[in-house]
């Protein structure tokens, strides 16, 4: 394979959808980008290769054998959670679809579609979104608040040295457990006892964004148990019509302009109505 080229992987059941797949991204009239296309037809043999190599990005089909919906699509993200998906769905899994774009996935596309031959485009956005992503999480690894992301769920996505350091644990102890502070309701505030002082407080300040396509929450601490050498870059917000935004202190760095960039998920793409 080019080493220029991307490397998406496929994972579709059926052979003739799967050739319509690779003559959308094998375009002649798009030498732009060249995509390397690997295809597998059942979800086994899938994991095998994504733990073999990376790929920039996967496509996968709903419909698999033995694999049904969702369920799918919820292991793939647990094997490659920051890679890129876009789902290929039947026109009646359309619901499921749309349920897949709020769990994370990049975008969707019904099957035998006109819109297919926006993939090529669709790609390029989602790898876009990923380095902007990228980036940012860069920028916060070097900021010294401590901060972190927590899914939907209540399981921390992420965590900056200054917020390990904090809770006194490597990364392998914060990712994937539950946040033991109190969150609020949408962007807001709270707080909980400081992890090394219960007698004093840690203020929870809390932001609504996407992390990996998914939504989730951008958790700052403040506090003075905490060695705070900075003003915190992103402004706290409290609930609406508690603070105003403008008496917020002033960033220090460019995390405040890129994270819009980086994290609000984009619009879906224009879609014709598929052929019946």
């Amino acid at each position: 394979m080019d080493r220029d080229s991307t490397k998406v992987l496929l994972i579709a059941s059926d052979p003739d959808a799967a050739s319509v797949v690779a003559s959308h991204l094998a375009d002649a009239s798009d030498r732009s980008e060249i995509f390397a296309l690997s295809v597998v037809h059942h979800f086994s043999a899938a994991r095998r290769l994504l733990a073999q190599q990376a790929f920039d990005a996967v496509l996968l089909d709903l419909r698999l054998p033995g694999c049904p919906g969702l369920d799918c699509f919820g292991r793939l993200r647990r094997l490659r959670p920051s890679t890129p998906v876009i789902v290929l769905a039947d026109l009646e899994d359309v619901r499921l679809a749309v349920r897949a774009v709020e769990l994370g996935a990049s975008e969707f596309f019904v099957k035998g579609s006109p819109d297919c031959r926006l993939l090529r485009e669709a790609i390029r956005h989602a790898l876009e979104k990923k380095r902007l992503a990228d980036l940012f999480e860069a920028l916060l690894d070097a900021d010294d608040a401590p901060r972190l992301v927590v899914d939907d769920a209540g399981l921390v996505r992420y965590a900056n040295a200054a917020a390990r350091s904090a809770f006194g644990r490597a990364s392998t102890g914060l990712l994937g457990k539950p946040f033991r502070g109190p969150l609020p309701d949408g962007d807001g505030e709270s707080s909980m006892p400081a992890p090394n002082e219960p007698e004093k407080a840690l203020g929870i300040c809390a932001r609504a964004i996407y992390w990996n396509g998914a939504p989730a929450r951008l958790i700052l601490l403040r506090g003075e148990a905490l060695q705070r050498r900075n003003l915190p870059i992103i402004a706290t917000y409290r609930t609406a019509g508690r603070r105003n935004r403008s008496a917020a202190p002033r960033p220090r760095s460019i995390l405040g302009k890129i994270a819009p960039a980086a994290l609000v998920r984009r619009s879906p793409l224009p879609r014709a109505r598929p052929h019946r």
